[in-house]
């Protein structure tokens, strides 16, 4: 069996300064040519797995969102509305919730959360007041727009998939 050191990667999660550098000499004895991450990069099957990769993984996030919602602009305000609502806003961003503590992160979702006002008040036509916006969270059936705010998902997504792996 041979091992493709060049395809394997390998990061010291937990552990900081000096016993970091002593873990990587050691593997670094073995395979010279292993990728090594840091807590700044550390991604599995595409969510962050430590608490510094997070904000570089909302901040992608943030920035596809807002080059969508520029894309939205060009269509009618329905069509626009439905695919914000429907398929873009927190739909994209639910597995990383699920998956990672983002919670931790509040600044990166509110970041997220004002792009996400930000595209809606330009499909709308209208400013949103901070309890406008609070009401565009709730179900269309309590009066709301159905449209879910990041940082008031991510605490319970994340919990609900740490109970459904117990």
């Amino acid at each position: 069996m041979h091992l493709n050191e060049e395809k394997c990667e390998v990061s010291v999660l937990g552990a900081q300064g000096v016993l970091v550098d002593q873990i990587v000499e050691v593997v670094k004895s073995f395979a010279t040519t292993i990728q090594i991450f840091n807590d700044n990069n550390a991604i599995l099957s595409g969510a962050p797995i430590a608490d510094g990769s997070i904000a570089g993984i909302l901040e992608q996030k943030t920035q596809a969102l807002s080059t969508f919602a520029k894309r939205l602009k060009t269509l009618s305000s329905h069509s626009a509305f439905f695919l914000l609502r429907a398929s873009v806003s927190i739909l994209r961003l639910v597995y990383y919730l699920r998956a990672s503590p983002t919670w931790k992160q509040r600044e990166s979702l509110a970041d997220y959360d004002g792009v996400l006002k930000k595209a809606l008040e330009s499909i709308l036509n209208c400013e949103l007041s901070p309890a406008s916006w609070l009401q565009t969270s709730r179900p269309v059936k309590c009066g709301g727009l159905g449209i879910r705010q990041a940082i008031e998902m991510s605490l319970p997504c994340f919990i609900s998939s740490v109970y459904s792996v117990r």
